[in-house]
């Protein structure tokens, strides 16, 4: 069965690991964000005198968990019980909504686009941080709403496709897979439970039922709100595998490893241990891919007989910043990795674009496999160093026309600045002196054969002799 299941399933780090990432949070955020200074000190305090402790004696120390209440306003003539639905924001985050709100209504496009806008990609570092994953895969949404609607909204079905759910799935889900089913054909069938349930082969076996030929989408609440039914989701993944239902269960990310390799290696095993596929195709989400994109990189790596192949997609070149800064960016890729030596079966250069990558099984197995790359940040040129230089296999790279296109966008000069930093600055180790050398190089292979030229008409003009000559056959030569 070409199916796929998609479950989603909140994971909870152990009681030790949160309260170590609480007490991070003191250092991860400025004064003027998610805590003041004060109650993060604090929090850094209750966490050190608990830290010892386990997880049962951390449930029941009221000292401990009074320091987290002061955080809240909550009012004290009431118990509060509902923090699944809707939550309480602390105290300081209310306050940082007040201020900024009153701060971008004093002068909306100058506040909101110059100074707010500005905090939004340190802001996704600093979770990244926290979360320990690629600053790439943090998106801000406004709540958990917002979050799974993007993706509900986003999966790519088709109409007959079943999505199986249940009528006490959290409400906004069930009207997102509605609008779907009215919209576009597909059938969103919906379980009845007679909670709670404390068997979970009962829970299990309605999923199970429900399944047909036609099932994509499994949509499972881990907790249910209503009435604090905890769903036995691992038996389910267990249960859609039996049927051999694609099952993608994001699991924590390991020490040493950069997220977003770590979410490769994941997708590249589970598909070894189901299909065990020849070619594998690594590529982004904003990446758009015409409808024969796939098989002519697999006709083309076929036809030239290299292990992996690679196009750099169109870059996005619509607004001021993109139009000034891509061309620029794209051509130092270039000057970096020239494609004649990167495609050049005996030579040790090797690049790739990560947007998409076509690259033989075999060939990324024999070479170690992501493994071998767990910590790359810039892992397109990982993947190419591996196989050319690892395996000892062909590779190639083009630039792409109209097949291969990217749609991210890059609004502002922080944007794009950002991109270089985390991608050209970080293959250049970081290094400022580096970076120099690199432009002075630059310079001098372009501005100084404008440069020679020049000197040298002004002094063939002036008779100043061989010297001159010289510097105008030089600079003519450059240019």
């Amino acid at each position: 069965q070409n199916t796929q299941f998609n479950l989603h399933q909140n994971k909870m780090a152990g009681r030790k690991q949160f309260l170590q990432q609480l007490g991070l949070m003191a250092g991860a955020f400025s004064a003027n964000s998610l805590f003041n200074q004060l109650h993060a000190e604090e929090v850094s305090s209750a966490n050190s005198r608990v830290k010892h402790l386990s997880p049962i004696s951390v449930a029941s120390d009221e000292d401990y968990w009074s320091v987290i209440q002061q955080a809240y306003t909550l009012s004290p003539q009431i118990i509060n019980l509902n923090n699944g639905g809707v939550s309480p924001s602390p105290k300081v985050v209310q306050e940082a909504v007040e201020r900024y709100n009153k701060i971008s209504n004093e002068g909306p496009s100058y506040y909101m686009w110059r100074i707010l806008d500005q905090g939004r990609e340190p802001l996704r570092e600093n979770l990244a941080s926290l979360a320990g994953c690629d600053v790439e895969e943090i998106a801000i949404n406004r709540n958990a709403t917002e979050a799974l609607n993007t993706i509900i909204f986003g999966l790519d079905l088709k109409r007959g496709d079943e999505v199986i759910g249940a009528r006490l799935d959290y409400p906004n889900m069930m009207s997102a897979w509605k609008q779907r089913e009215a919209r576009e054909g597909i059938v969103y069938k919906q379980l009845s439970f007679n909670f709670p349930i404390e068997n979970d082969d009962e829970i299990v076996a309605a999923y199970e039922n429900a399944i047909t030929p036609k099932t994509k989408i499994i949509h499972v609440t881990h907790i249910v709100n209503w009435v604090g039914q905890i769903m036995p989701v691992r038996k389910i993944c267990d249960m859609a595998h039996r049927h051999g239902i694609e099952v993608i269960d994001g699991a924590p990310l390991p020490d040493g490893w950069v997220g977003k390799v770590w979410g490769m290696d994941q997708g590249i095993r589970l598909h070894h241990e189901t299909t065990a596929p020849e070619w594998l195709l690594l590529t982004d989400a904003d990446i758009h891919h015409s409808h024969d994109s796939v098989r002519m990189l697999v006709a083309d790596a076929l036809a030239r007989g290299v292990a992996l192949n690679s196009r750099m997609a169109r870059l996005r070149c619509a607004s001021l910043a993109e139009r000034l800064l891509i061309p620029s960016f794209v051509l130092f890729f270039f000057l970096l990795y020239p494609l004649r030596w990167a495609n050049r079966a005996g030579s040790r250069t090797a690049s790739a674009a990560g947007g998409c990558i076509l690259v033989r099984a075999d060939a990324l197995a024999a070479a170690g496999g992501m493994n071998t790359m767990r910590g790359a940040l810039i892992d397109d040129l990982s993947v190419a160093r591996m196989i050319k230089r690892g395996a000892g296999l062909p590779t190639r790279l083009a630039l792409s026309r109209e097949r291969v296109t990217s749609a991210r966008a890059y609004d502002d000069l922080g944007s794009v600045w950002h991109m270089v930093r985390r991608s050209a600055f970080t293959q250049l180790r970081r290094s400022w002196p580096l970076l120099i050398a690199v432009l002075v190089v630059l310079t001098i292979m372009f501005a100084g054969s404008v440069v020679a030229l020049i000197a040298g008409i002004v002094g063939v003009a002036s008779g100043e002799g061989a010297a001159a000559w010289w510097a105008l056959g030089l600079g003519a030569a450059g240019w």
